[in-house]
């Protein structure tokens, strides 16, 4: 499977991102921000999957 530059480009943008808010902000600041975020995300992920497997059982049991 072959990675898209697109994609290499948006991570070289976040990095360079992050580095510059590392340089302006208290890096405590944006590592909680980050880790916010990751949680966030985890989060959605699994609320998602585990809908998506409620939805399949109950369509299962229907038939």
């Amino acid at each position: 499977m072959k990675i898209p530059n697109k994609l290499y480009r948006k991570l070289a943008f976040g990095f360079v991102f992050i580095i510059g808010l590392l340089g302006l902000l208290p890096p405590e600041f944006v590592l909680s921000t980050l880790l916010f975020i990751a949680v966030t995300y985890g989060g959605v992920l699994a609320i998602k999957l585990a809908t998506a497997h409620d939805l399949k059982i109950k369509r299962e049991t229907k038939t």
